[in-house]
């Protein structure tokens, strides 16, 4: 099968090669959301989230993946503390650099497992927009977002759909896609209205019994699960090539009995 978007299956990746990754593509991905171009992120994630946080305690919040800050940038516009973390040094640089007057924000360019294990602070609300299927070890990271929430904290994050972003990205039908399995995904790094890229990216396709059973493994629960649609004004041409839910989020917490 021929594909618009070329995808192929991948082994062997390491934390540093998610990282070179996203700091080879951080200035785009700037531009990209600054300029509105992102209308996945502009009219369907970032909405989303700014709608699950409505009545969430936003006294702390650490925003995992934050990339290049402008969603954290967001957060901490109806937050008190708020706090970036990214693997990609380029990202958070720019993110120091452009979001420099909130005196409530502060980015950090490490790991949430990093994090996790040199720091004893403890947040009132953990986003994670976009970034789980880029996570190598999914138990690891949701293991170290629980043991970085307060006890009545909750956790808001965003994936891609694994039911139907496989058949959005065209290799849904190809030999070496297996719904059923983890599989690493290289692909060049390309958005609905911006077909063109010159940088590759990696994503993990997971089944959807697997994010629900690493969340169980590591002491969360599920409280609610969305699949966001578009809001606002949004480009005809996006629209039309939307006919199932791309993005799945969830709002979780810890299990009484759960915390490690």
């Amino acid at each position: 099968m021929t594909s618009p978007f070329e995808s192929w299956p991948v082994t062997g990746k390491r934390e540093s090669d998610i990282r070179l990754e996203w700091d080879r593509i951080a200035s785009l991905r700037l531009a990209q959301i600054s300029e509105g171009r992102d209308i996945s992120y502009s009219c369907v994630l970032q909405p989303a989230i700014l709608d699950l946080i409505q009545d969430k305690d936003r006294t702390t919040v650490l925003d995992v993946g934050c990339g290049v800050g402008v969603l954290t940038a967001r957060l901490a516009a109806t937050s008190h503390e708020v706090t970036g973390i990214d693997i990609s040094c380029e990202s958070i640089d720019l993110a120091k650099r452009h979001f420099s007057g909130m005196t409530n924000l502060r980015f950090l360019a490490m790991s949430v497992e990093e994090f996790a294990a040199h720091s004893s602070e403890r947040f009132t609300l953990v986003t994670a927009n976009m970034m789980l299927m880029t996570a190598l070890d999914l138990d690891t990271a949701l293991g170290a977002i629980l043991r970085l929430m307060a006890p009545r904290g909750r956790f808001i994050f965003t994936v891609t759909h694994p039911c139907f972003f496989p058949g959005y990205w065209h290799y849904e039908q190809e030999g070496w896609f297996d719904y059923s399995r983890e599989i690493l995904i290289e692909a060049p790094f390309r958005i609905s209205m911006d077909g063109r890229s010159d940088f590759v990216t990696t994503h993990i396709h997971r089944p959807l019994e697997q994010y629900f059973e690493a969340i169980a493994r590591c002491g969360l629960a599920v409280l609610s699960v969305v699949e966001p649609r578009p809001q606002g004004e949004v480009p005809a041409e996006y629209l039309r090539n939307w006919r199932f839910p791309r993005f799945l989020g969830m709002v979780c917490s810890a299990r009484p009995s759960g915390r490690l």
